[in-house]
């Protein structure tokens, strides 16, 4: 069903090769799960995915280590609990399509940011939001926050840090 090819984003992507309907799940995750305080000791750490507030998985490479991101994903990851964790068609996938997540999704670190590049990856889109940087669920439009929680794909623990930040910064 998945499939590793030359990406438009970045380096090597995850290409589907059938179509997968919205809401169908896409990959299921079995990683190993550490700390925030044990993730430096992991080799490839930087491609981590948190998936609790102190949690975070460390890919196993298999397909994992190669979802590459954009601002405007087609599929969400959805925690149900650290033993299942997938990714999910947030709208139909056509067969050979990148699949793309966004990872400010999960991540609730403020500080840690990185370029985004998805606008110059697809000019052939008329408006592909891109934010022109990845960083913590802090930065992502309430908008969109809204339209992923709707779909599921918002962790528990992003969606309180996102409101934290908000009655944070109403207080100052």
């Amino acid at each position: 069903m998945l499939y590793k090819d030359s990406s438009h984003i970045a380096g090597t992507g995850v290409f589907v090769n059938r179509d997968i309907q919205k809401g169908e799940i896409v990959f299921k995750l079995f990683p190993s799960i550490v700390s925030s305080q044990m993730l430096h000791l992991f080799k490839d750490s930087d491609r981590a995915i948190q998936v609790d507030q102190n949690k975070f998985a460390i890919p196993s490479f298999d397909f994992d280590g190669y979802i590459n991101h954009c601002c405007s994903p087609n599929v969400g990851l959805r925690i149900e609990s650290l033993e299942c964790i997938y990714f999910f068609a947030l709208r139909k996938l056509y067969s050979d399509e990148e699949i793309l997540w966004d990872y400010s999704t999960t991540a609730t670190g403020r500080g840690w940011k990185m370029p985004c590049s998805c606008a110059d990856a697809f000019p052939y889109r008329t408006s592909p939001k891109c934010r022109g940087t990845i960083s913590g669920i802090e930065t992502v439009p309430w908008r969109r926050v809204l339209a992923l929680l709707w779909q599921g794909a918002i962790p528990n623990y992003a969606l309180q840090h996102r409101l934290n930040c908000i009655f944070k910064d109403l207080l100052v």
